[in-house]
């Protein structure tokens, strides 16, 4: 079964499209994944039922964000806000990649992960810059939508069989218990809620006395580590790696940011 991608963009912009559309098509050939945008309308078509369809087939939206493309009244009323409710409502991955310098961290954009850093939109970048940007994007798709591995065949595990049924059982690791409250040694707290192997963390500082979120993330528990996308208060996004201490009581890790820029993480649980 195909995964469908929805790509949408302001028709003022169709020559990111296009080369966005270039660079996929190796993608396209060797895995079973198809892209949609509204070039695919036929004359004749009824372009806003075409457009229903594929906005509910979509399994990933990618945003080509400009000033075009957050003026567009059809863009802003209808199709943003469709996806990015499947989004919440039946897992759609959200990516976007900044065309040209706009307003979109006054948008609900700002909530979800940049491909590409929005400090570096793509029409400041030279051109072998802009052709990284755009692999990225691509590897992000395939990887958003790579299915899992098949299972080995019967007859590869015929073989085995009576070996792994004199074995104990393997259990699980341990999951570690990382909800609650973690303090950093500048102040900050990350309020972190989980719900078996998923994490919802959100992160605040203190502005003269009042707390203010800085960033925001979700991801999965593996063992006594976890991993997680964020974006931070000024738009910039990434992905965190950290592991629990032997007594539960400490996390350490690190904050990779798709700028380039990498921090160390430490915090204790708050008691």
């Amino acid at each position: 079964m195909n995964h469908d991608v929805f790509i949408s963009y302001c028709h003022e912009d169709k020559k990111w499209l296009d080369r966005l559309q270039k660079m996929l098509k190796p993608l396209l050939r060797n895995n079973p994944i198809s892209v949609w945008d509204d070039t695919r309308i036929r004359a004749g078509s009824k372009w806003k039922e075409e457009i229903e369809k594929a906005l509910v087939n979509a399994d990933v939206a990618v945003f080509l964000v400009s000033p075009n493309f957050l003026a567009s009244d059809f863009i802003t009323d209808q199709e943003i806000p469709r996806l990015l409710e499947s989004a919440q409502s039946k897992g759609l991955r959200v990516l976007w990649v900044l065309i040209s310098d706009c307003l979109w961290s006054e948008t609900e954009i700002a909530n979800y992960q940049a491909v590409h850093s929005p400090d570096s939109p793509l029409d400041s970048l030279a051109e072998s810059d802009v052709n990284k940007a755009l692999v990225s994007v691509c590897r992000e798709i395939k990887r958003t939508l790579s299915p899992e591995p098949e299972p080995p065949p019967e007859t590869a595990n015929r073989s085995k069989r009576n070996l792994n049924e004199t074995l104990p059982p393997r259990l699980p690791p341990p999951l570690a218990q990382l909800g609650g409250t973690w303090r950093s040694m500048d102040g900050s707290y990350t309020i972190i809620r989980q719900n078996g192997t998923q994490i919802a963390a959100e992160s605040f500082v203190t502005v003269f006395g009042i707390a203010t979120k800085a960033a925001w993330g979700q991801g999965t528990i593996f063992g006594k580590q976890a991993q997680f996308d964020f974006m931070d208060m000024y738009g910039n996004g990434g992905r965190s790696e950290i592991t629990l201490s032997d007594d539960g009581q400490s996390l350490s890790g690190v904050a990779r940011y798709h700028n380039g820029f990498v921090q160390s993480m430490f915090a204790t649980r708050s008691v």
